[in-house]
């Protein structure tokens, strides 16, 4: 009788803390992250810096920056990964080689549990990205699928920002 009692206890605040948490976690829109600005085109876009002057400069320099292109800025988005839980995209943008900034275009789960899983995991997997420089980023635990389908949009963004 007393192991009935204090099972039933037990669900109870285990109920109550599972209603909490949901409680807690904000509402997402459609299912795309606040920051994330719908669907892109996948077709990379670049960008260098060119001084303004004569025409004469403006070729020294398009020259110049045509040459060395590992200082040039390039911004590309990766493809759509369709993954257990629902649609993820990334855009990259590398400078000198290196990932310099990610940017979450497209990140759509299917229910509200994903939605939930994948707003706390979603800036986790950015910082990551960003100190490795590169999509070699570790796993989440609790959001494997996710975590998975993010590393493949990066490296596919990656590669397209480096003209691979």
């Amino acid at each position: 009788m007393r192991r009935a009692i204090a099972a039933l206890v037990v669900t109870v605040a285990v109920v109550m803390l599972l209603v909490d948490f949901k409680a807690r976690v904000p509402a997402l829109s459609a299912g795309v992250l606040p920051h994330g600005r719908g669907t892109a085109t996948s077709a990379p876009s670049t960008s260098t810096a060119t001084s303004t002057g004569s025409a004469a400069a403006r070729r020294k320099t398009t020259r110049r920056s045509s040459a060395s292109t590992t200082a040039a800025t390039r911004s590309a988005v990766g493809q759509a990964i369709q993954y257990q839980y629902g649609v993820v995209q990334v855009r990259a943008t590398v400078r000198g080689g290196q990932l310099r900034a990610v940017q979450t275009v497209v990140l759509n789960p299917d229910s509200g549990r994903s939605q939930a899983i994948d707003a706390q995991v979603e800036p986790l997997l950015r910082q990551e990205a960003l100190q490795a420089h590169s999509a070699n980023i570790d796993v989440v635990s609790g959001a494997t699928y996710t975590s998975q389908a993010y590393a493949q949009s990066l490296q596919s963004a990656i590669d397209r920002a480096r003209g691979a």
